[in-house]
């Protein structure tokens, strides 16, 4: 599956600003896009509830009740990290 660009993405300045830029401050935004889901909702997480893997303890929450987060459309129900 293609990476998500930085104009498909919410809550681009959260992880900018978890980056230690200001907002609206480009400098890693090639680095934000080669992220995987997972570490771009873990800078998210930080940013709202000031430790990054919430982001983990919601994919477990998730999980134990039978829903499974992935990228893939083709997925048979593993969670891709």
């Amino acid at each position: 599956m293609p990476k998500m660009k930085i104009d498909e993405m919410g809550y681009v300045d959260e992880m900018r600003q978890r980056l230690g830029l200001e907002e609206g401050d480009t400098r890693k935004d090639a680095e934000i896009e080669s992220m995987s889901p997972l570490s771009r909702v873990r800078l998210i997480a930080g940013w709202f509830l000031g430790y990054d893997n919430w982001a983990n303890t919601f994919k477990e929450y998730f999980k134990s009740q039978g829903l499974y987060l992935t990228t893939n459309p083709e997925a048979d129900g593993v969670i891709e990290e």
